[in-house]
């Protein structure tokens, strides 16, 4: 039965520590307290020192030394969030509204499997060999841990993604890929009276983020965000550098390639001759793309949901997530089977709908059940 109470606490702990990629300490703290619920139910966890910039890469597992999983189960213990901001966003209760950061992205959806744990039978628990990876910096397409964490995923018959869906009847077996670049600009100074003897680095970037709303298609089903840009020093100063941060997103790597041949366009044709334009890439995550190999996971998923009374239907995601690198290295692949919420990144929003914590525990435990059949 599901111990409610037991969750809440359990989710206040882990919401009210401050933990965003790049607060290792934070990070650090929330592994700790998962670590212990494993130790609780009897698996064997060890952290993994993954980078200096983030937290360990914590692993779970039921069977020690297993050479092999029925399941990779993965969350995140990383969230957008800058350090200070937990203090300012409490946990608050709104009926069945649970607010906080990392709610729903993504600490309910690790702690609905682990209730998923405490649900199952112990001998049928026994009869399964489950791996648990809680990873520290999803939120910057785990570019430190994917190398670790492929280890295990290649071991593993599938693997069952915690984030959540988004719609309430729903599981993802598409996602967007994601490559994130930075871009320098480098001009030349004048002052302002005289901007004709200047190359405005700043003028240049403009002109690079409009060539990238084109990416924004519909048809296509590409996007790209600009999330940081900056320039200059002073406002009587023709600025000699600009700095951006950009993303694009895609659901397949042909229309990758067809973004890339124009950005690497836009950077060898400048609009003001003379700038010279540097790019970065940051991260890349593949799309994921389920195809025949993951057809029985899917309909194992399916069934499992109307065992448990819930209806489930398949949609694709504009998000990436970790499914999008099992899906990559050829392990079948279910996402979205974290509850429900919304407001993804929004420090004052961000919300888990309590009631859907316990018919995703009941489909998860027939998903676990039917593994072994």
């Amino acid at each position: 039965m599901f111990n409610q109470d037991k969750f809440l606490q359990q989710l206040k702990e882990l919401i009210s520590i401050d933990c965003g990629t790049y607060t290792p300490s934070g990070v650090t703290k929330i592994a700790n307290i998962l670590e212990g619920y494993f130790k609780e139910v009897g698996f064997t966890t060890k952290q993994i020192k993954i980078s200096d910039k983030v937290g360990p890469l914590l692993i779970a597992t039921n069977k020690e030394n297993a050479t092999t999983f029925d399941a990779v189960i993965i969350g995140h213990m990383d969230t957008v969030y800058a350090e200070g901001l937990v203090a300012k966003h409490p946990m608050r209760v709104e009926g069945n509204n649970i607010f906080g950061l990392g709610s729903i992205d993504m600490k309910s959806g690790i702690l609905t499997a682990l209730h998923t744990i405490y649900a199952l039978d112990k001998n049928v628990l026994d009869n399964l060999s489950l791996c648990f990876i809680c990873n520290p910096d999803e939120e910057i397409s785990s570019i430190y841990s994917q190398d670790y964490m492929s280890d295990y995923i290649k071991k593993a018959r599938s693997a069952l993604i915690m984030e959540s869906a988004g719609n309430p009847d729903s599981i993802v077996t598409k996602r967007k890929g994601i490559s994130r670049f930075h871009v320098k600009f480098k001009g030349k100074p004048a002052h302002a009276s005289t901007p004709n003897l200047g190359l405005s680095a700043v003028i240049e970037m403009a002109n690079f983020i409009l060539k990238l709303e084109e990416f924004n298609n519909e048809k296509m089903q590409t996007t790209t965000n600009v999330g940081i840009a900056k320039g200059g020093e002073a406002g009587n100063v023709v600025p000699d550098i600009a700095e951006l941060d950009f993303e694009i997103r895609y659901f397949d790597m042909d229309s990758q390639k067809v973004m890339m041949e124009k950005i690497n366009d836009f950077i060898s044709k400048p609009t003001l001759k003379g700038i010279e334009i540097e790019l970065e890439q940051l991260s890349f995550k593949p799309p994921m793309n389920n195809d025949e190999s993951s057809k029985w996971l899917e309909d194992l998923v399916l069934e499992s949901a109307t065992k448990a009374g819930n209806k489930l239907n398949i949609i694709s995601s504009g998000g990436g997530s970790d499914g999008n690198f099992t899906s990559y290295l050829g392990t079948p692949t279910i996402d979205g089977l974290g509850p429900v919420g919304g407001y993804w990144h929004n420090a004052e929003k961000e919300f888990l709908d309590l009631s859907s914590v316990e018919p995703k525990i009941n489909t998860f435990k027939n998903i676990l059940i039917s593994l072994k059949k």
